[in-house]
This record gives C-alpha cells, structure tokens and sequence, in this order.
C-alpha cells in the first residue's frame, strides 16, 4: 500500500474558460484503466490500480488544473491523505505521455456518520 499526502492549497485559484486540454489520454500506450474506489473518509481516498511499470496516480482537487496534480507511483492500493473534508477529487492513472479515465470522489463532509441511505463520500 502507498500512502501519499497532498499539500493544502493556500487559496485556491479561480477557474478559467479556456480552450479544452490537449487529449493526451491512451495516446501510443497500452490503455489505462480507470482507478477503482475502495473507500474514503473526511480527509482521504483509498483507490485500487492495476499499477505496472512506470505507472503512476494522479490527482488534483478539483477545479484546479490538471498541471497543478500531484503524483504517486501506482500500487495495486494507494490511500491518498491530507486532503480537504467536503471537497471534489479528481484522479487518473498515468505512463509517460498517456492519461487513463478519471476517478471523481468527494471526500466525506466533516463528522459524518454513513446509514442506509445515506454516503458520506460520492463516487462518480
């Protein structure tokens, strides 16, 4: 298991309507599957990867940009820790120039108590 840690942003930027991102997802590269929720709590993630050589996890809080995310070498469970209570995290698997679907999780709200019908964290 690889437990990684986000700095907290100091003031997040604005987000800004610009032209759509250049499509670099499973360009040349064998394809990446899309990270698996294993579970969340107020201020982490724990997702599952099929991982492989040069493998690595990316995630960002959303709407930041994707050339703000942070990274982590693939295992076949990571917990990602640090991260913000209530907030929206997006995460995706990397190799090289190649970028697999994306994860999007948000973090349980602060002291929340999961019942039947009710989720502390959302998954998309």
């Amino acid at each position: 298991m690889c437990v990684c840690a986000l700095a907290r942003a100091v003031e997040p930027k604005p987000q800004q309507c610009l032209n759509a991102p250049r499509d670099r997802t499973n360009r040349g590269m064998a394809d990446l599957a899309k990270p698996e929720y294993v579970s969340c709590t107020e201020t982490s993630v724990t997702i599952s990867t099929a991982g492989g050589e040069g493998v690595t996890v990316e995630y960002k809080e959303y709407p930041e940009e994707w050339s703000a995310a942070k990274s982590v070498a693939a295992a076949a469970e990571c917990t990602v820790e640090e991260l913000n209570p209530g907030s929206t995290y997006q995460f995706r698997l990397a190799q090289g120039e190649a970028r697999g679907p994306e994860l999007v999780v948000d973090t349980a709200a602060p002291n929340c108590t999961p019942g039947p019908s009710k989720a502390c964290c959302v998954v998309a």
